[in-house]
């Protein structure tokens, strides 16, 4: 393999066998700006699709807990 230009790397990070000049660490990205805790398309912008989003999520939470309890007591 050595004369692909690759050589062995550590098992434990899951790539076998690199480029022998390839840059380790990979491409750093720049930082994305934290948006709200909200933002359920993680976007970095909270919008009317978002509380849409976080609303039918909790609908279905409350219908899921509202079915298992009706279960637990039929």
């Amino acid at each position: 393999m050595r004369q692909a230009g690759l050589k062995p790397k550590s098992h434990s990070s899951g790539v076998y066998w690199t480029r022998a000049n390839a840059k380790s660490g990979g491409s750093k990205s720049k930082k994305q700006e934290a948006g709200s805790a909200f933002d359920f398309d993680d976007d970095g912008k909270y919008t009317a699709w978002d509380k849409a989003g976080w609303f039918i999520v909790a609908c279905g939470v409350v219908a899921w807990f509202g079915f298992l309890i009706y279960l637990e007591f039929s």
